[in-house]
């Protein structure tokens, strides 16, 4: 049984949480499984700071990440702050945006995992998830776990395997956290894609997602960049470049 936690939690709570849903969904569920466990979570209260105010401004104590600074040619009035890169960076810069510190990582994991598995219908409804490319390439690869026969979306699938992905500690996200994420701070969420020629890439990945209706808050965006640990990894011209970071993005003043 798992257990819950009524209150502001710590980091070692929600890594706990995290561990224990993991091993929920590597059991054998379905959609509707997931969506009444994430329901028994409603009153679950994991932040202890709100989630209204994101740090417009680039924080005192935030470091310029150079590598992504040379991406951000079309959004050249922000700045990307420098995030740790051990796949947990996109929720990193969630906690950087919020925190100035990285320290509630977990915490907006957790929030996104649990956004995602108690309202699969909504996101499974956006046109959007019926193309591959927004998932992981994990989660695509590995698309042999419906042990039910009333599949209702295509995607489902996809979907578990995303949940899976997400559940565990310093895995890197796809999209489809992105969309999580976005209701779970009631935020619509800049997602900026650097400079690439694939027409495709840039219509999908840089663009601003919006959170669900019922969860949005005001509509002052937060800015996160697809980037890359090394430069090298991001060549205008090849089929595919390679976004490997997350980093955090925020408006000129008085940057030192």
């Amino acid at each position: 049984m798992l257990k819950k936690f009524f209150f502001a939690m710590d980091s070692l709570h929600a890594k706990n949480l995290l561990k224990d849903l993991e091993k929920f969904l590597s059991s054998n569920i379905n959609l509707i499984n997931i969506a009444e466990l994430a329901a028994t979570y409603n009153n679950l209260e994991i932040f202890d700071f709100n989630l209204d105010t994101p740090i417009k401004y680039f924080p005192e104590n935030g470091k310029i990440d150079k590598i992504s600074l040379k991406l951000l040619i079309d959004f050249n009035h922000l700045l990307p702050a420098k995030i740790k890169g051990d796949g947990n960076c996109l929720m990193n810069s969630l906690s950087f945006i919020y925190t100035a510190s990285e320290e509630y990582s977990a915490h907006f994991r957790l929030a996104t995992l649990l956004e995602l598995m108690a309202n699969y219908e909504f996101y499974l409804s956006i046109r959007l998830f019926e193309q591959d490319y927004i998932y992981s390439d994990h989660s695509i690869n590995n698309n042999s776990t419906l042990h039910h026969t009333n599949i209702k979306y295509n995607k489902e699938g996809e979907v578990i395997n995303e949940l899976r992905s997400i559940s565990q500690n310093h895995s890197f996200c796809s999209m489809v956290a992105i969309y999580g994420l976005a209701s779970v701070i009631g935020h619509p969420i800049q997602s900026i894609y650097p400079p690439t020629s694939i027409k495709f890439l840039k219509e999908i990945f840089n663009s601003i997602i919006n959170p669900r209706p019922e969860s949005r808050r005001c509509n002052e965006e937060i800015f996160i960049l697809w980037s890359v640990t090394d430069l090298s990894l991001w060549d205008l011209h090849t089929k595919f470049p390679s976004p490997n970071h997350f980093v955090a993005c925020f408006e000129y003043y008085e940057v030192m």
